[in-house]
């Protein structure tokens, strides 16, 4: 891979030293602009490796450390077919690039043209998405919890701070890590974890004291936890959340606590 992206294509694929995969990470939650590129980057690498620009070493770490959320699978999946439209309708995509008056990327200008004329496709997608929003609102907003998970949303409504609430716990400091999940600091042995386990999740430090979030707990591209209304806590380092989970919903595996303000974080439990 060659290029200005190459040292955050090399973290995307988990192969930068710990130091440097550590300064990134702390670029990511304290630079929205770094974080936007970040996503960028992302798209260059299934770009490099569906024109397979990659070695053999890195198409190994692509799956093994890149391709682990069912979001960048869809990506690959939605650029992969992209791409197979433009072999199939040259003529089309030109003429729709042509039509346009300021320069954009190749990928940019053919998603317009399809979202454009794909009228049932784009149909299919649009009752989707508003399907997802009215469940999450009919989720949040009708008290949709589960048992266990309103047990749960009655013990993070204490004070975290309070030692007596999190004495003797399990507890993990986690990073925002969209662009690099369950990497070596993040990993939980699941012999040694306590009935309940603390998370304490970095948050940007112009995150607001009065902000509250919704949290899903997400393994294999499915949802198996939620919480919400967390409150947000000050530490020595900055803001913070802190949440409390059942181990019984830690079995091995890689997970992603995902945030209503689309701050991922991920680890793994062995």
């Amino acid at each position: 891979m060659q290029g200005e992206n190459s040292e955050l294509k090399r973290f995307l694929l988990g192969s930068e030293s710990e130091k440097e995969a550590e300064e990134i990470g702390v670029r990511i939650i304290s630079d929205t602009a770094f974080a936007e590129k970040m996503a960028f980057v992302e798209e260059d690498l299934i770009e490099d490796f569906l024109d397979d620009a990659l070695t053999a070493e890195e198409k190994e770490l692509f799956h093994k450390n890149f391709l682990t959320t069912a979001a960048r699978v869809e990506l690959l999946e939605e650029t992969a077919l992209l791409r197979n439209y433009a072999r199939n309708h040259p003529s089309e995509v030109s003429a729709r690039a042509d039509e346009e008056k300021k320069p954009v990327g190749f990928f940019d200008s053919l998603r317009e043209f399809l979202t454009l004329n794909l009228r049932p496709i784009a149909a299919v997608l649009i009752i989707l998405v508003i399907g997802a929003v009215v469940w999450r609102v009919a989720f949040y907003d009708a008290g949709g919890l589960s048992d266990i998970e309103k047990q749960y949303a009655a013990l993070n409504a204490n004070d975290l701070n309070n030692p007596s609430e999190t004495a003797n716990l399990s507890n993990k400091s986690l990073i925002a890590g969209t662009f690099r999940d369950a990497d070596s600091t993040a990993k939980l042995n699941s012999g040694n974890l306590t009935e309940k386990v603390l998370f304490r999740l970095a948050l940007p430090s112009d995150t607001s004291k009065n902000a509250s979030f919704n949290l899903e707990l997400v393994k294999g591209g499915q949802t198996v936890f939620r919480q919400s209304n967390l409150r947000v806590y000050q530490n020595p380092s900055g803001q913070e959340l802190k949440v409390i989970l059942p181990k019984s919903v830690l079995s091995k595996g890689n997970y992603q606590i995902k945030l209503s303000n689309g701050a991922n974080y991920g680890f793994a439990v062995e």
